[in-house]
C-alpha cells in the first residue's frame, strides 16, 4: 500500500517529475559517457602498447636493464622458450637481441634501440608488421634488412632500399658497425616508440656483435586474455628464480598509472555529476514536504507513523531517481554500443595523442558491472537525498500542519 501511494504521489506534479527525472537521466549519460570515454583511451593505450612493444611480460638477466648491456644475456633460450610457449594462456614467445645504436645516414644520426627478433616468430608478440605503411617486413633471405619509423625515415633523409649504418656496443665492450638496407617503414601511434626503435633479423644483428648462440637479451611473453598475463609471469618467477621477470606495468609505470587514473577519475567525475543532481533531489523534494504539509498533518493525526511518513518519502525519492535512473542507463547503453562500433574520431588532435602514445579513434567502453555500481550509486543518492526533506517532515506537529495553508 505504501509503495503505491508513493508511486501516485510521484506523479501528482508531473511536469515536476519528469524535468528532475530527465535530469537525472541526461547527467548519467554524461557521467557514464565520461567514464566509458576515458577507460576505451587508456585500454587502447595498454592494449597497443602490449601487443606492439611490450608484451604481457618480459624475461631478463636481471643485470641487463640497468644500461641494456649486451653482456647480460638469458642463457639457454631453446629450452626456456618451448617451457614457456607450453605455459596455459601463453599465445606467443619470441626472444630477441635488444641494445643502444647509433642510426646513421649521409643526412643525419639518431640514437636508437636497436632489436634483432626472430623474424619467423616475432608475429606472435607483435603487430609490427600490421604497422607497416610502405615496403614489407622482415625477411631472413634478405641481405641485412632493417625496418625504420616514418619519423625516422624522415629525419635521416632515407627512403626504401636505403642504407644506414648502425654503430653497436658489442658484448666485449667493442663498438661495432653494420651496414643495413631499409626494406620497410612503419608508423604507429606511439610516437615516442617511432622515434626510437629499429628493427633488424636476429641472424644479423648476431653476427654483427658475435653474440653467442642460445642467448638473447630478452624473452617477450605475450598471454591472452591480458589480465591473465600476471598469473603466468607469477608462475615463471617461482620457476625461474634467477630470471628477471617484468610485467607491462613493471615495464610501463607510467601506463598503469594512466590507467589506474583513468578509472579513478571516471567515477569520481560520476560522483561529482550524482551529488549535484543529488541536491536537486533534495530542493524537489523539501517543495514537495513544503506543498503537501496540511495532507501529511492530516495522515499524522489520522494515525499514520511517523517512520511510515518517512518511509513514504524515501519510497518517493526512490522512484524519482529510478525512472531517471533507468531511462539515464538505457540511454547510456544504446550510445555506447554506438560509439563502441563506430568509434570517436578525434583525428584533428592525432598529433598530440600520438605524443602521448594514444590513438586518436577512440572506442569508449566499460563492463555490465559498472551499470550495476552506478545503479547503486544512484540509489544511494537518492536515500541521502530523501533524508533532510523526510526528517523535516517528520518534524510537524499535526495540529499546526492542518491549520496550514499547504
Amino acid at each position: 500500500m505504501l509503495w503505491h501511494m508513493a508511486w501516485r504521489n510521484v506523479w501528482r506534479n508531473r511536469v515536476r517529475s519528469l524535468v528532475i527525472a530527465t535530469a537525472i537521466a541526461f547527467g548519467l549519460v554524461g557521467g557514464v559517457f565520461s567514464y566509458a570515454f576515458m577507460m576505451g583511451l587508456v585500454n587502447q593505450a595498454v592494449r597497443n602498447a602490449v601487443r606492439t612493444e611490450l608484451g604481457s611480460f618480459q624475461v631478463h638477466n636481471p643485470e641487463y636493464p640497468a644500461d641494456r648491456d649486451l653482456r647480460f644475456m638469458v642463457d639457454d633460450t631453446a629450452a626456456l622458450l618451448t617451457e614457456l610457449r607450453g605455459l596455459p594462456g601463453v599465445v606467443g614467445a619470441s626472444a630477441r637481441i635488444v641494445g643502444t645504436a647509433m642510426l646513421s645516414s649521409a643526412e643525419g644520426t639518431a640514437a636508437v634501440r636497436i632489436a634483432g627478433v626472430d623474424a619467423a616468430r616475432d608475429g606472435d608478440i607483435s603487430n609490427l608488421a600490421e604497422e607497416l605503411i610502405e615496403g614489407q617486413y622482415l625477411n631472413p633471405d634478405e641481405r641485412i634488412p632493417i625496418l625504420i619509423s616514418r619519423e625516422m625515415a624522415d629525419d635521416l633523409e632515407v627512403k626504401l632500399k636505403s642504407r644506414v649504418v648502425a654503430s653497436v656496443v658489442s658484448p666485449s665492450g667493442e663498438i661495432v658497425y653494420g651496414a643495413f638496407r631499409v626494406v620497410g617503414i612503419f608508423k604507429t601511434v606511439d610516437s615516442l616508440f617511432d622515434k626510437s626503435s629499429v628493427f633488424v633479423t636476429r641472424e644479423d644483428l648476431a653476427e654483427l656483435t658475435g653474440f653467442a648462440d642460445n642467448t638473447a637479451s630478452e624473452i617477450i611473453v605475450r598471454v591472452e586474455p591480458r589480465d591473465a598475463g600476471d598469473a603466468v609471469a607469477a608462475r615463471v618467477v617461482a620457476a625461474h628464480p634467477e630470471l628477471l621477470i617484468r610485467t607491462w606495468r613493471d615495464l610501463s609505470p607510467q601506463l598503469q598509472l594512466a590507467a589506474d587514473f583513468g578509472s579513478i577519475f571516471g567515477l569520481v567525475f560520476l560522483a561529482i555529476i550524482l551529488t549535484a543532481l543529488g541536491f536537486g533531489i533534495v530542493n524537489t523534494m523539501l517543495m514537495v514536504v513544503m506543498e503537501r504539509t496540511r495532507e501529511i498533518g492530516m495522515l499524522m493525526a489520522l494515525g499514520m507513523a511517523r517512520a511510515r511518513v518517512f518511509w513514504m518519502l524515501l519510497y518517493e525519492t526512490a522512484f524519482l531517481s529510478m525512472v531517471g535512473g533507468v531511462a539515464g542507463l538505457a540511454l547510456s547503453f544504446v550510445l555506447l554500443g554506438y560509439l563502441g562500433r563506430t568509434g570517436i574520431n578525434m583525428q584533428a588532435w592525432a598529433e598530440g595523442f600520438s605524443a602521448i602514445g594514444y590513438d586518436s579513434m577512440i572506442y569508449p567502453e566499460t563492463t555490465v558491472a559498472f551499470y550495476f555500481q552506478v545503479a547503486g550509486m544512484v540509489l544511494v543518492t537518492a536515500f541521502l537525498a530523501s533524508i533532510y526533506p523526510a526528517r523535516r517532515a517528520l518534524k510537524l506537529l499535526p495540529a499546526e500542519a492542518i491549520r496550514s495553508d499547504t
